[in-house]
Formats: structure tokens, C-alpha cells, sequence
């Protein structure tokens, strides 16, 4: 993976989380997934096409979703994964790959995303078909966000 899309993915996340509640992060130590990998409670997957193909996935557990879904509702306690929380960290996850495509277009690169696909339960599987970058972003409300991109 060419580590010049990284950047437009961890600018977005900062730029949007900044907007949405002053939340930032700080990222930590990048690795590679590859394979059959165990994943938090939410995963939202988001396709990449176009110049720039492959996955933007957002793993996060449930305690860090409810902390940012809280925030994204202006407050309102969130307790459980229902449909309202649900909804509102899937649209972050919109948001984020969204404003990335505008970075790529700045670099000269045109993508297509898709709908936010949500999975939220306990924790499942995912196959992780190409190498994958996953950057932790730890987040100043509490818990961490894992930013995996699967792009090729």
C-alpha cells in the first residue's frame, strides 16, 4: 500500500472530530493486519474506488462508540448500541471517508466511496483479504478508534 493515503484518512479524522465535539487524538504505532483477525463490537467498513481502491474500516468497542455517538448527539447519554448510536458513528465514519475523497481530489486523485456498512455485536472475525495499515488513534474523550486501511 502506498503510505501517501494514509495522510488524507488521518487528516480527515482530525479535522472531523475536531468539528463534531473537539475531540482529538493522538495516533499511535501503525501495524499491519493480514488474514482472519479478531474485531471490536462496532466495525464499519466503507468501500474505496476508482483511483484509489480497497476498504476504510473503523474497528471500535462498544464503551469508545457510545463515548462518541454521546458526543455526536450533543450530550444525550448514550447507553446502548441502538439504532440512534449506531447511526451516528456510522455517519462519523461517513463524514471522515467523505472529506478524505476531497484530500484525494486535492492530490489530483478522484474516489467513489460507498454507504457505511455496520456491524455491531459481539466480537466477530473479519478477513483481511490484503495487508492491511491499522493506526490506533487514542481519543481524548477515552478509548481508541482503530483506523484500518485496506487499500491497494
Amino acid at each position: 500500500m502506498n503510505v501517501e493515503y494514509i495522510n488524507p484518512f488521518l487528516e480527515s479524522c482530525k479535522s472531523v472530530l475536531q468539528q463534531l465535539g473537539n475531540i482529538t487524538f493522538e495516533p499511535g504505532k501503525l501495524f499491519l493486519k493480514h488474514g482472519m483477525q479478531d474485531t471490536q463490537e462496532v466495525v464499519i467498513t466503507i468501500g474505496v474506488a476508482k483511483d484509489v481502491q480497497g476498504n476504510f474500516i473503523m474497528n471500535i468497542d462498544k464503551e469508545t462508540a457510545l463515548k462518541i455517538a454521546s458526543v455526536m448527539m450533543g450530550g444525550y447519554p448514550c447507553t446502548e448500541l441502538d439504532e440512534l448510536s449506531t447511526s451516528a458513528v456510522s455517519e462519523l465514519s461517513n463524514m471522515i471517508a467523505g472529506n478524505a475523497s476531497t484530500h484525494f481530489f486535492e492530490k489530483g486523485k478522484s474516489i467513489d466511496i460507498t454507504p457505511p456498512l455496520v456491524h455491531v455485536g459481539e466480537k466477530a472475525k473479519i478477513n483481511y483479504a490484503l495487508p492491511t495499515v491499522c493506526v490506533p488513534l487514542k481519543l481524548s474523550i477515552g478509548g481508541t478508534i482503530e483506523m484500518d486501511l485496506m487499500i491497494k
